[in-house]
């Protein structure tokens, strides 16, 4: 948000966005950025991200997701993701009508904090798991 103007940019669509300023003073508070999700993450047809669990968390060597059935969906899509929004590995697997369990392997990841983020059909949720 340019608290000049009062323009509204989503870098998104564009990845820059221009402007000017005569006194250098000025631009201080000019500026605020906004992080979040624009559309919801979770669908009614769909699950939450209250629905899905993840444990132990904290995690050593292993993790289990526990993703609920989502109605039209047959599979889940899992992607792990670091602080720098790197994806550091990738699951896939059947969700049946009583849903699945994920097990991922967090042998070899750093400790920090992570993002596991799940697809199944239009629905997408995120949740955090940190590794020690």
């Amino acid at each position: 948000l340019d608290a000049v103007t009062g323009q509204q940019v989503d870098l998104r669509q564009q990845s820059t966005y221009r402007f000017s300023a005569s006194n250098a003073a000025l631009i201080t508070g000019r500026f605020a950025l906004s992080f979040g999700a624009l559309r919801p993450l979770a669908a009614a047809n769909g699950f939450a991200a209250t629905s899905v669990s993840v444990y132990p968390n904290p995690a050593h060597q292993q993790f289990l997701v526990l993703v609920p059935a989502v109605s039209g969906a047959t599979q889940v899509e899992a992607d792990l993701v670091n602080v720098l929004g790197q994806v550091v590995g990738h699951y896939s697997a059947a969700l049946p009508a009583a849903g699945t369990n994920l097990t991922i392997d967090a042998t070899g990841l750093k400790a920090g904090v992570y993002t596991i983020r799940l697809r199944a059909g239009a629905t997408t949720v995120a949740k955090r798991v940190v590794i020690q």
